[in-house]
């Protein structure tokens, strides 16, 4: 590698770097290839396996902004990396004050390069609120090749052949995954949104429910499914994403309680 210290270029070999160096490096990678790099020596192995590296892998990827987890600790010694692995499993959700666990998830879709979540803001009594559902997309980018998104495009489809829902969309943020594993804030909307790797952005969408639909789950279970259209940055290249509504996890997250007042769970 090349060290430049008082604009004067140095050569070192990577492996006689400092070790706190090489794990700063090592943050730039993504999980796949560090998880590859004990295969080289003892050394890289004893960095690549460090406890504190992956818990900074965890903020980077998942945008926590702490994870001293009660329940975690609770359980005596973490091992970072399994929580990583855990939680890569079941596709968790980065967290913002508009995403995370505390928001249940209607639908995601089922690509491996970019994750994607579909949540509701339900109204107080679970009724269509003035002809529309107040849905959110989370985008997250998990591969290393950048990907242009721009909101124009998301299409919400009904079932049955009719025509795709009116919908507005506004952007809630766009989340850059940072390398020391600090959150940072949401960047200002700029045109299309280029996410690269572990970047996210949250759009907001009101869309228009189907006008004889009276509770949401009802409204929900209409429609077939959203696309939302990309580009690969450098080449240009269209990619298409698509998030399927299906109707059991739509109506396990609502429930009818006696006297006929529906509640979100």
């Amino acid at each position: 590698v090349w060290l430049i210290i008082d604009s004067i270029q140095y050569w070192m070999k990577l492996e006689s770097l400092p070790s706190h160096v090489l794990s700063l490096i090592f943050l730039y990678l993504d999980a796949e290839s560090l998880a590859k790099l004990p295969l080289l020596d003892s050394r890289w192995n004893e960095l690549a396996s460090s406890n504190e590296l992956w818990r900074m892998m965890l903020r980077k990827r998942f945008h926590v902004q702490s994870v001293n987890n009660k329940h975690l600790m609770n359980t005596g010694a973490v091992k970072w990396k399994n929580v990583f692995s855990n939680w890569v499993s079941i596709r968790r959700m980065p967290s913002s004050p508009f995403s995370g666990q505390r928001f249940p998830v209607l639908s995601r879709n089922a690509d491996t390069d970019v994750h994607i979540w579909l949540t509701i803001r339900p109204s107080e009594d679970c009724h269509v609120s003035s002809g529309h559902l107040n849905l959110r997309l989370i985008i997250q980018n998990v591969m290393a090749a950048p990907l242009t998104f721009e909101s124009s495009g998301i299409t919400f489809f009904l079932k049955d052949g009719e025509p795709p829902a009116e919908r507005s969309i506004s952007d809630l943020g766009l989340y850059k995954s940072s390398c020391t594993g600090d959150g940072n804030p949401p960047e200002l909307a700029k045109y299309p949104h280029v996410l690269e790797e572990y970047d996210f952005v949250i759009y907001n969408c009101q869309v228009r429910a189907p006008p004889d639909a009276v509770i949401e789950p009802d409204a929900l279970e209409r429609f077939s499914e959203v696309h939302i259209p990309a580009r690969e940055h450098k080449t240009k290249s269209p990619r298409l994403y698509r998030c399927e509504f299906v109707e059991s996890e739509i109506w396990k997250h609502y429930e009818c309680l006696p006297g006929g007042f529906w509640v979100f769970t």
